[in-house]
């Protein structure tokens, strides 16, 4: 198993500072490191760890920005099914506030993002 710290370590043999300026020329200035990767190298990456959540988080941990991009393009998007259910299982205002993020993310036009807030919703409203 791979961990974020290899991944960011190979992305930094990919550093670009001559893309990472240009990058910065159109306004990404990000908190954290900015390396100057292309999108398609991250996408690659991220096949390659495709639903791992775990590692999505430690990836996001590190602050810099193409980690960032992997970790989202890598994690699991049942964790955001899972984090509404979670929360909403708090207190009635925290599942009124998930059962509203979740009809909003069942309005995007996705088939898994409106397959996570159906699953979410029937969870939160049979609680009820």
């Amino acid at each position: 198993m791979i961990t974020a710290a290899e991944i960011v370590s190979s992305l930094r043999t990919l550093a670009s500072p001559r893309d990472a300026e240009g990058q910065r020329r159109f306004g990404i200035a990000p908190r954290g490191e900015l390396l100057g990767i292309r999108a398609p190298a991250m996408r690659e990456i991220a096949r390659a760890h495709r639903r791992n959540h775990a590692l999505a988080l430690e990836l996001w941990a590190t602050g810099v920005h193409e980690a960032r991009i992997i970790a989202v393009l890598a994690d699991d998007p049942k964790a955001v099914n899972w984090a509404l259910r979670q929360i909403g299982k708090r207190n009635p205002r925290l599942r009124r506030a998930a059962i509203a993020e979740a009809k909003r993310i069942q309005k995007l036009d996705s088939p898994s993002a409106r397959w996570i807030a159906a699953d979410a919703l029937r969870e939160l409203r049979s609680a009820s």
